[in-house]
Order: C-alpha cells, then sequence, then structure tokens
C-alpha cells in the first residue's frame, strides 16, 4: 500500500550495500511472464514459496521514478518493478514475524530455545527419578531419622492441620515450675534453697528435658533435691550423678524396673540435711547413709530424722550411723512395719527410746548406741521376738 507507506514484496537480491531490490508483485519476472503466457494463476506454487521465503514489510517513501534499467545509489533506497518503470524508495526494512531487520530468519533461535527448555525438563525428570530411588532404596534398607523403621510411602499431600503436633499441645505437655510446686511446695521458689535449685536442673538444664507426663519426673527430681541438700560438690563418689544417664545408673542408686528402691551413700563426705522428699519414693526399701569413723569419707549429716521417713512402708534398712543427727528419735518409725535394721548409733540423739519401737515385729538389729538417750528401756522391746542384736551402750539408761 504505498499511500501508507508500506510496500509488502519479497527480497530478490541485493544490488549494493544498503539497498534492497524487491519485486512489487512478488514475483520473479519469469515466473511472472509465464504466468501471462500460460494464462494460469500461480497461486498454489506461490504459497509453497511463500512460506519457504515469506515477505518482509519495507517502509520508505517515494525518491524519484525512472525508466527502466536505473540502479538505486543511495542508502537503504528500494527498487519496486512494476514491469514498466522503475521507482525508487527510500526506507528501512521492518521485521516481521519470521525474519530479522536484517532478512535473516527468526524460527532458527526459537527452535533453539524450545530444545534448551525440553531438555531442562528431561533433566528435571531425570533428577526426580534419581531421589525417588534413593528415597525407596532408604526405606527398604534403613530405619527413620529417630531409630524407628520406615515403612511410610512418600507422602503425596502435605498433612492436615488436624494432624500436625500444634505448639499449644507442647505448652500443655512441658514440664513448668507449677507442676514441680504442685509436687513438692512452696519451698521450690526459694531462692538459693537445693529445692530450687533441683527445680533449674530439671527443667533448665537436665539433658533428658522430662515433659509432665514422663513417669520418673518425682525420683530425678528428689534425687537431684539429694545432691544439692547433701553438699555433693563435696561427695567423694558422684558419678554420672545429674547426667543424661538414666537416674538409675548413678552412683549409689540402684533399682527395680525402672524404681528406685535402694541408696546407698556410705562414707561419701555427705555434708547437709536429709530431704523429707525421700518419702517420694514410694517404694525404697534400703538408706544407708553411714559414716563409720572419723576418715576424710564420712558422712556429717546434721538436723533431724524427718518423720516423713515413716511413709516409706516397704523399707527394710534404715542406717544413718556416725552423723552428727539430733532430736528425738521419731515415733514415727514405728509404722515401719517391714524394717529389720535400724542403726542409728554414733549421732547426738536425746530423750527416750519411743515405745512406738515395739511394733517394729521384723526387726532383727537395732543399734542406739553412742548417742545421748536417757530414761528406762521401753518393755514393748521385750516382745520383739525376731530381735537377735541389740546396742544401746554410751547413753543415759537406766532400769
Amino acid at each position: 500500500d504505498l499511500r501508507s507507506g508500506f510496500v509488502p514484496a519479497r527480497v530478490a537480491d541485493l544490488t549494493l550495500p544498503g539497498a534492497l531490490a524487491v519485486r512489487g508483485t512478488g514475483l520473479p519476472d519469469e515466473e511472472a511472464k509465464r504466468s501471462e503466457d500460460e494464462g494460469t494463476t500461480l497461486s498454489s506454487d506461490k504459497s509453497v514459496e511463500e512460506e519457504r521465503n515469506p515477505p518482509v514489510l519495507l517502509q520508505g517513501q517515494l525518491v524519484e521514478s525512472q525508466p527502466q534499467g536505473r540502479l538505486a545509489t543511495e542508502n537503504w533506497r528500494l527498487i519496486a518493478n512494476r514491469n514498466v518503470e522503475e521507482r525508487v524508495y527510500d526506507g528501512v526494512v521492518l521485521p516481521s514475524d519470521a525474519r530479522n531487520a536484517d532478512g535473516s530468519k527468526r524460527w532458527k533461535g526459537k527452535r533453539t530455545v524450545a530444545i534448551a527448555a525440553i531438555l531442562c525438563l528431561i533433566g528435571a525428570a531425570v533428577a526426580v527419578a534419581v531421589s525417588l530411588s534413593r528415597w525407596r532404596a532408604d526405606s527398604n534398607s534403613g530405619t527413620g531419622a529417630m531409630g524407628q523403621e520406615s515403612t511410610s510411602p512418600l507422602p503425596t499431600h502435605f498433612p492436615s492441620q488436624s494432624v500436625m503436633p500444634s505448639s499449644r499441645r507442647f505448652m500443655e505437655d512441658e514440664l513448668t515450675s507449677k507442676d514441680i510446686e504442685v509436687l513438692f511446695g512452696d519451698k521450690v521458689n526459694e531462692v538459693g534453697s537445693p529445692h530450687a535449685m533441683a527445680m533449674e536442673w530439671l527443667l533448665n538444664e537436665d539433658p533428658r528435658q522430662l515433659n509432665k507426663a514422663s513417669p520418673n519426673v518425682e525420683q530425678r527430681f528428689v534425687l537431684a533435691l539429694l545432691y544439692y541438700s547433701t553438699g555433693a560438690e563435696r561427695w567423694t563418689r558422684a558419678n554420672r550423678f545429674l547426667t543424661t544417664e538414666d537416674e538409675c545408673k548413678w552412683y549409689g542408686v540402684s533399682c527395680v524396673d525402672g524404681i528406685v528402691h535402694f541408696i546407698a551413700m556410705t562414707q561419701n563426705n555427705m555434708f547437709g540435711t536429709i530431704p523429707p522428699e525421700l518419702s517420694k519414693l514410694s517404694l525404697l526399701q534400703r538408706i544407708d547413709f553411714s559414716g563409720y569413723g572419723m576418715s576424710r569419707s564420712t558422712n556429717r549429716l546434721w538436723g533431724t530424722i524427718p518423720t516423713s521417713i515413716a511413709k516409706l512402708r516397704n523399707l527394710v534398712k534404715l542406717s544413718f550411723s556416725s552423723n552428727n543427727l539430733s532430736g528425738p528419735i521419731p515415733s514415727e518409725l514405728g509404722q515401719l512395719t517391714r524394717l529389720r535394721e535400724l542403726i542409728l548409733s554414733n549421732n547426738r540423739f536425746s530423750g527416750s527410746i519411743p515405745t512406738q519401737i515395739g511394733q517394729l515385729t521384723e526387726l532383727q538389729s537395732l543399734f542406739l548406741d553412742w548417742n545421748s538417750v536417757s530414761f528406762t528401756l521401753p518393755n514393748e522391746l521385750y516382745d520383739m521376738k525376731n530381735l537377735t542384736a541389740f546396742a544401746c551402750n554410751q547413753n543415759s539408761l537406766s532400769g
């Protein structure tokens, strides 16, 4: 359309650098002449030709019109042949969908991009296949990250919110200071006390990080309390105490089915008071905190015997000999009906021997020597048929 300044044409040849010669009809001379002679339209051949060599758009303006035979002599002049005259145009080639501005075809670049995209997709598919193969191999031959057998298939979707562990559930299970306070009273809030130190360790330092549902919260706390109450920094032996090890493997502690049954800390340089919370170890059968003499490793416990000890109804041995315990012998000890050995010698106990001792029908050994016990022996002691060893010398007894 010459009026709009655009000339659809086919590139024929380059007559001079910067000039393109085109035929306005879009047909070579020989094809046009043959078409006139034969009276036929070359529409089908033209379509094939256009597919191989699509037309381009040329934008320019008419400069001059000359008889046939004159060539373009200025840059970017376009010669349009109408078989009558030559028209000279100044202009530029406009890129089409199929060609660049220089006339080169664009489809090659698109094909390259398409091939590259296909190769990328193939590579991604191979990578996914390899990952799946490795995952299936690990699932069939190994265990999961937590040491449990991995048998579940690869999930195909994200779990719903209802099956995912929530932070709320975690907070509900978390062991808190309130939980410890409920179990052991207000003493856990006394800054610097053995109870407060035991709670701090259990909540923030214990490598096991128990939750409130853990079955060994109480006994782990009680043993930590014993540690802080009796100057564990001076203990002769404290192997594995307050470590990640199970408390049943701590020094002096013995268990049955994970429950503490025996605590023996003889000659371990214990220095402090006996925590009443030992009564929380309800299945405890033996307590032996004997000091035995004047060695550097002897124990130096002071204070009184907690009356709560009487709650340990499974106790068969109770030994606090060679310490600095004082006060009266608790009458509540008469409730330990399974007790076989009661060894309290070489302390500073005072007062009288409680008559409730006579209720210990299973008692075989009773040692009260080297104390400050006074008054007469209770008649109930004479009725203890299983008592085979008795010592009460170095006291202020009469009768």
